[in-house]
């Protein structure tokens, strides 16, 4: 038993979560739409969306505060393939395969029954931790 009792909770130095953005922040985030959560799917790879001209968007980023990274630019994804369900966006650190890094679902999926784009604007993602 935690002698301390249950109501005891730790907190993280400001400096060590400041490190952990600096990792994130010095790694290539490339952008990718996703039909369902990679964080739940055994494959995160298998649930991003396909299409003819869909490629992953290179993510450029602002810290924002010592536990933030904003996006900083726009990122459009062009010519979605008729019927494509974006349910949310991933990012990963490579433009080909490689490892999930985080992932961020839309309150409701949306669908694009006649094909289009998709864009996130400027300042409309951020990856942080809750302090």
């Amino acid at each position: 038993p935690n002698p301390l009792g249950p109501d005891m909770n730790a907190s993280f130095a400001t400096s060590l979560l400041a490190s952990w953005m600096d990792d994130l922040e010095s790694r290539t985030k490339w952008m990718a739409l996703v039909y369902s959560d990679p964080m739940t799917a055994p494959d995160p790879l298998a649930v991003e969306i396909i299409g003819t001209v869909y490629a992953r968007q290179l993510g450029a980023w602002v810290r924002t505060s010592p536990t933030l990274l904003t996006l900083d630019q726009a990122i459009v994804w062009l010519n979605l393939v008729p019927g494509t369900v974006v349910a949310g966006v991933a990012g990963f650190d490579a433009e080909f395969n490689g490892n999930r890094l985080f992932a961020d679902m839309l309150p409701q999926p949306q669908t694009y029954s006649a094909g289009g784009n998709y864009a996130l604007a400027s300042g409309q993602f951020v990856l942080g931790l809750d302090l």
